[in-house]
């Protein structure tokens, strides 16, 4: 599967490393060198010191045969952009990372898509979530208890 991540921060890098212990090709996109020198050459996957927005450096990421395209990026608006641009340059899956809660309504779903953004991710109500499914489990609440809350 290839796969492009745009952004070389803790998600990104996180994802990348994830990812790549399944032998996934992973591209990782930054437009900060000394980011991307973070990952480490212990991952096997290719660095681009580029925008994810430049048409150019999308081509050249391979996102016209990518399967994935996934947009982590600090800027919801760069995330959105660059998901629209490989989604029409042909990459078949498109996730953005965003910070407004209004996009994930499930009404807006369709219309992200149809603008190119398969996927929305937020952060804020993933860790929700998560922390909600934690206390369901017996375990969570017990140590919760025992710890005074």
């Amino acid at each position: 599967m290839k796969i492009i991540i745009a952004g070389a921060y803790a998600i990104g890098t996180h994802l990348a490393r994830l990812l790549s212990r399944d032998h996934d090709d992973i591209v990782v996109m930054d437009n900060d060198e000394e980011r991307l020198s973070r990952i480490g050459s212990d991952v096997d996957i290719l660095t681009m010191e580029a925008s994810s927005t430049s048409v150019k450096a999308l081509k050249k990421a391979g996102a016209e045969s990518a399967d994935l395209f996934i947009a982590v990026t600090p800027d919801e608006s760069q995330n959105m952009a660059s998901c629209v641009l490989a989604k029409a340059l042909g990459t078949r899956k498109t996730v953005a990372k965003i910070d407004n809660s209004e996009y994930i309504e499930p009404d807006l779903k369709e219309f992200f898509a149809g603008l190119g953004v398969s996927s929305i991710i937020y952060p804020e109500m993933l860790a929700a979530t998560d922390i909600n499914n934690g206390l369901k489990m017996s375990w969570v609440r017990q140590r919760w208890d025992v710890h005074g809350g």
